[in-house]
């Protein structure tokens, strides 16, 4: 990881702490903290700090491929095991109802409304349960929505038509059936 504080005109390295440097994904926390996701965990460098420490207990040591801080606070990962969501300084594990737990992309539409984009078998949505309820993905599906199964690199919700309702962009990993779908 590298950091400037001169708005990009000088950078130097900011690993200490990191007991892996391939570092994939970042989120910051509710508190301002740096979440990183590497290829054997999540760390979390707080605000001020000068050295990383390890997140949760129960994430095993698998690639973190995205991330994602919920409205209510939750930090979650996308792994290539399926969705972890940090529970105080546990790190709960959905897989159930995904058709491919390679989940790299996460995005959330409201407060508690999860998106999870998947290699290989589209997106997934679930509506989290308020803390510590387990989490479950369901299918987005219906109609014409989410019909695509290729494999999703990335999701991003906004309004692109400007009708005050949100549309999912999704981009796929081929670079070719990248997909916009409205709210109408």
């Amino acid at each position: 990881v590298i950091q400037s504080t001169d708005d990009g005109e000088s950078w130097s390295a900011l690993n200490r702490g990191l007991t892996n440097l391939d570092g994939s994904t970042m989120t910051l926390d509710s508190n301002g903290a740096v979440c990183l996701g590497t290829a054997q965990g999540a760390f979390r460098l707080k605000p001020s700090a000068s050295s990383w420490e390890k997140m949760g207990q129960g994430i095993p040591d698998i690639p973190l491929r995205s991330s994602l801080t919920m409205p209510d606070g939750a930090v979650c990962f996308g792994t290539s095991g399926g969705v972890y969501r940090l529970q105080g300084t546990f790190w709960e594990h959905s897989s159930e109802g995904l058709l491919s737990t390679e989940v790299t992309s996460l995005t959330h539409s409201g407060e508690r409304e999860i998106i999870a984009g998947t290699w290989g078998a589209g997106a997934f949505h679930r509506t989290l349960p308020a803390l510590p309820l387990p989490m479950r993905f369901t299918k987005v599906d219906g109609g014409a929505f989410l019909s695509d199964t290729s494999p999703a690199r990335a999701t991003a919700w906004g309004d692109y038509d400007r009708d005050g309702d949100p549309d999912l962009f999704i981009a796929n990993g081929d670079g070719v059936n990248n997909q916009l779908y409205r709210y109408d």
